[in-house]
């Protein structure tokens, strides 16, 4: 394995006493890290630093944390335990592994079971805001989730209102709206809300619960007319953001990072539908059959007019967030 995570001791440092060089029990090691990983979603030994992390490695000093490790059998905490060994020869071998109590009395029924405190961990572990984030930031972010869940066509958060929360979609759809269009939808492992919490304390869009559905299906398959649950989402509160921030800031400077790209996503859009809006201005304000070009404008066209004009001062007021956060 090429990732410096993966690597045992006795090849960071051959002259360790009881290590003889690469061989079977190195690839052990290497299975080892790998169980971890499998059984809780992050890594015994985790640093920004290459050389910190090889001291780490030589060292072999690791826990299992709560909660992720809480519904975790002993069984399996045992073999991983005796898998990542820093003395090679003391290192199980593949026949002891295979015949470990886990392995042979267990079965394929041991890593099935996780708490339910694992669901929030293994969902924002994937996303990249968290790649080579210290563990801890992780565990400090999913102690502070609330469960939320939203029926079908529910108001997640309002344009305008002030934003007091984030949130990671656990399970099912969202859609988000710009003065009644939709411009996105987002799925099971999106977020949403940061830009409330790092950009402006305005939300500058409206979401609505799409929904999920109760049978394995695909959740981009998910439309308002097949959904048959709520959707269920993570909130993360203001209070708790700052407090976390505080502690890892990298992780607030990548989500402004993000929200501000979505911001500018969404300005360009806002611009072409407010052009659109222009437009359709144009051609209802021409004459047609026996309609003068001096009589007043339609109850249609006073809309158009309404719609656009709010649209452009939206258009306005995320610009001036943009142009803000770039100073």
């Amino acid at each position: 394995m090429k990732q410096p995570g993966y690597v045992a001791p006795e090849i960071i440092d051959p002259k360790m006493p009881f290590g003889d060089g690469y061989g079977p029990s190195v690839d052990i090691w290497s299975l080892g890290i790998v169980l971890y990983i499998m059984l809780c979603g992050f890594p015994p030994f985790l640093h920004e630093s290459t050389a910190v992390l090889f001291q780490l490695i030589r060292k072999g000093e690791f826990d299992f944390p709560t909660p992720y490790w809480d519904a975790v059998s002993s069984d399996a905490m045992d073999l991983v335990s005796k898998m990542l060994v820093v003395d090679a020869k003391s290192r199980l071998n593949a026949e002891q592994c295979l015949d470990h109590p886990w392995i042979s009395v267990s079965g394929p029924e041991a890593g099935r079971t996780l708490h339910s405190s694992h669901h929030a961990f293994m969902l924002i572990r994937k996303l990249q805001i968290f790649d080579n984030v210290d563990p801890a930031c992780m565990q400090a972010v999913c102690s502070c989730l609330k469960v939320k869940k939203f029926p079908k066509g529910a108001s997640v958060i309002r344009a305008g209102e002030i934003g007091d929360s984030m949130y990671f979609i656990n399970n099912g759809v969202v859609k988000v709206l710009v003065e009644g269009r939709e411009i996105d939808r987002l799925f099971t492992g999106d977020f949403f809300g940061e830009i409330a919490l790092t950009v402006s304390e305005n939300r500058i869009a409206d979401v609505l619960s799409v929904g999920s559905s109760l049978t394995k299906v695909d959740v981009r398959s998910v439309t308002e007319e097949t959904a048959t649950g709520d959707t269920e989402l993570f909130q993360l509160l203001r209070s708790d953001f700052e407090d976390i921030m505080l502690k890892f800031p990298v992780l607030k400077s990548r989500l402004a990072s993000i929200g501000l790209a979505r911001v500018k996503r969404q300005a360009k859009i806002v611009k072409m539908v407010s052009s659109e809006m222009q437009q359709d201005e144009i051609d209802n304000s021409m004459p047609a059959g026996t309609k003068s070009a001096g009589q007043g404008a339609s109850k249609k066209d006073t809309i158009v007019g309404r719609r656009k004009g709010s649209i452009s001062d939206f258009l306005q007021k995320i610009l001036c967030i943009s142009d803000t956060v770039k100073q």
